[in-house]
């Protein structure tokens, strides 16, 4: 069993799409602190007028050490207005190959969601691409499934928990974070510690390339077969 995890994030990167399909089962840690400025309530789009922009959802307040499960957009605001006005981006100054495609798949998946939990509009609207791009990973929620972590634990003695509830012999991370873990903790425990590297990826966009932007730029400019090659486009090595 091959197992990976990361937080819910909103519209991730190309490279969270290639970890989710590089493995039996993908963890949503929606139970690890929020960070303001990471990737749960943001992301990286193209601007139709050249080079890129953050779309951020609001928060509602909450503590500093609020679990990611825990956040909420304010009652006021539109998560389909905030997304439509992202999207339609690329239909302007050269329409996105795929853009017709793309918009109604989000909004139409949008459009089902009721809750303000950002937590859980991420997890929707990342089922609704695995869906898209026929990756059939399953994907659990770490809130959901009764593994609770303790504060003191070091992430090698959080992952080696994880594997061990979860049934599984391998763990694949980011190579980027790697550094984090120590390969011969995973082995004294039977487990096979795993790295993945994303390759260089471009594509034609409008003008240029801008890179690491939302799975959403790489879906309107390759559609389902093109993304799903680019799944490909990554090395899975084992730490030694």
């Amino acid at each position: 069993m091959r197992i990976a995890g990361m937080q819910p994030y909103f519209l991730p990167y190309l490279g969270y799409w290639q970890l989710i399909h590089s493995v039996d089962l993908f963890i949503l840690g929606d139970d690890f602190q929020y960070m303001n400025d990471g990737w749960i309530n943001r992301n990286r789009f193209l601007k139709q007028d050249g080079g890129w922009f953050y779309l951020t959802l609001p928060v509602q307040k909450h503590s500093m050490r609020e679990q990611i499960r825990n956040i909420q957009l304010p009652p006021q605001v539109s998560l389909y207005k905030l997304l439509n006005n992202a999207l339609i981006q690329y239909r302007c100054r050269g329409r996105a190959p795929y853009f017709d495609e793309i918009y109604a798949l989000l909004l139409d998946t949008v459009k089902q969601i009721e809750t303000k939990q950002i937590s859980r509009i991420n997890e929707v609207l990342i089922r609704a691409i695995c869906t898209y791009l026929e990756i059939n990973t399953e994907i659990k929620v770490m809130s959901e499934s009764g593994l609770k972590f303790r504060e003191e634990q070091s992430p090698d003695d959080r992952t080696r928990e994880l594997c061990s509830f979860f049934h599984g012999t391998e763990y694949t991370n980011p190579i980027a974070g790697v550094h984090l873990y120590d390969p011969a903790t995973f082995r004294s425990s039977g487990l096979k510690l795993k790295a993945l590297q994303s390759h260089e990826i471009i594509y034609a966009q409008r003008d240029g390339f801008e890179p690491s932007l939302s799975i959403v730029d790489v879906l309107m400019y390759n559609g389902r077969s093109g993304t799903q090659a680019l799944l490909e486009a990554c090395t899975v090595t084992e730490i030694i």
